[in-house]
């Protein structure tokens, strides 16, 4: 024999609450606060020329990269975390799916006082079997869906940005070792030439042809090239030690390995859209976005609270001495929860004001993020041109002092000048052509700062 229990009052107000919820009610708390100044339509120093993409040609660095990103310690932590909350998001979602269970009992009892042990014994054995579900009313379910899905497309966007940034670390890495590697040989030549400078100034002060001060004034030289000459091998041994935790190694007693410099022509200028294509691609900026939609979220949801909540239950039991006769008078049921929240409007007025708090911070942040944004891309193209006319200067330098070197070598064959004044011309050139090579290094390393802040990876092949 088999009998169904159904509550009659539970069915009634399921019913009452679905009407409602198929009614024409909506959740509507109000805007979220909108900035209405425009942005700028164009760049104040956009290069006239660009590339759309940022590739380099270099074999040695396209490998770095590649090991990098296959071993660096922030990537594989970046990594993890994204599929640790892709399980978690998971997971959450089967909280807002039917929920089920299945249970099992068994109890024994006997009575005080018996005769026996076997006599006022009672057994009892009993299963269940019991499945739930709350109905999305309101939309409350699907906004926590949304909540989940914002986050999840925060750390995506992180992980994106941290990989844009790592390739270019690694470039800046690679060039700074190349370059310093390279301005070695020219500090070793401006050394020597000074220490020979110094020589001769002595001679020549004991001749009486120069005041003593002379002789200070050479010293001085020969002390400022040891010293930058000191400086270029502590910083290839820190650079080397930079480039080796990127790439997951230790940094004590790394191996130094020979790197090649920046490309000998400058970088070209990329193809940047408008002001608001290129924030749209800034993770900041939509990280910003993303927390002023989630605090939008949050505020509805404070709304969705006010409302009543119903969750439908249903299952089915049974109970006999003898479990072998579980199933002879199984009992079904049907529940609804309703739950209205009258009594505690003061608390859910507080919950909103601080959503709606909330969401002014978050639209404030955006604003500032986004103005940040538009300075710090601003300054690199500035202070790029700015290079690019640097450069133009160091090159007219250098030429002077090509042909001064070349004169003064003539009037020295001539006899016309002496050594001191032929070293000193050719000081000059080897200066101009260090300086030269610093400024390609600077004009390469704010190319490679450029491609991170607009969320570009600068790939070499």
């Amino acid at each position: 024999m088999t009998s169904f229990l159904i509550k009659p009052s539970s069915l009634a107000l399921a019913a009452l609450c679905l009407l409602a919820g198929c009614s024409n009610l909506s959740i509507k708390p109000g805007p979220a606060p909108q900035d209405n100044e425009p942005l700028p339509t164009q760049w104040s120093s956009m290069p006239a020329h660009a590339a759309p993409m940022a590739v380099v040609k270099d074999a040695q660095l396209a490998a770095l990269q590649e090991r990098a990103l296959a071993s660096n310690r922030d990537q594989r932590l970046t990594a993890m975390r994204l599929r640790d909350a892709l399980a978690q998001a998971q997971v959450d979602a089967q909280r807002l799916s039917v929920q089920a269970s299945i249970s099992a009992s068994r109890s024994e009892s006997r009575q005080l006082g018996g005769a026996g042990l076997a006599d006022g014994l009672a057994r009892s054995h009993g299963f269940s079997a019991m499945a739930g579900y709350e109905l999305d009313l309101w939309g409350r379910l699907a906004m926590t869906d949304r909540l989940r899905e914002q986050q999840l497309e925060a750390m995506q966007a992180d992980q994106r940005a941290a990989r844009a940034l790592l390739l270019a670390q690694i470039a800046s890495r690679h060039w700074q070792l190349g370059s310093l590697a390279s301005q070695k040989p020219l500090q070793d030549q401006i050394l020597a030439q000074a220490e020979e400078a110094l020589a001769i100034t002595r001679l020549r002060v004991k001749e009486g042809k120069l005041l003593p001060i002379e002789v200070d004034r050479a010293a001085a030289t020969v002390q400022s090239a040891r010293l930058r000459r000191s400086d270029l091998d502590h910083e290839l041994t820190q650079q080397h030690q930079q480039l080796a935790l990127l790439l997951d190694q230790m940094p004590v007693g790394v191996a130094e390995q020979a790197h090649a410099g920046p490309p000998l022509a400058a970088p070209a200028p990329l193809a940047l859209g408008t002001p608001a294509e290129v924030l749209e691609q800034r993770v900041d900026v939509r990280r910003a976005r993303l927390a002023v939609d989630a605090a939008l979220v949050r505020l509805r949801l404070s709304e969705t609270t006010r409302y009543p909540s119903l969750q439908l239950s249903g299952g089915i039991s049974s109970g006999s001495a003898d479990w072998r006769r579980w199933l002879d008078q199984p009992l079904a049921s049907l529940a609804a929860s309703l739950v209205v929240p009258l009594v505690d409007w003061p608390r859910l007025d507080l919950q909103r004001q601080l959503a709606r708090s909330e969401l002014d911070q978050a639209a404030l942040a955006l604003r500032d993020t986004v103005h940040k944004a538009l300075v710090e891309i601003e300054g690199r193209l500035i202070e790029t041109r700015r290079t690019e006319e640097q450069e133009a200067a160091v090159r007219q330098r250098l030429d002077e002092a090509r042909q001064a070197e070349q004169i003064a070598a003539l009037k020295l064959e001539l006899g016309l000048i002496n050594r001191l004044d032929w070293l000193q011309a050719r000081n000059a050139r080897l200066s101009s052509e260090q300086e030269l090579q610093q400024l390609r290094l600077r004009q390469w390393q704010l190319h490679a700062e450029l491609c991170a802040s607009l969320g570009m990876e600068l790939r070499a092949q």
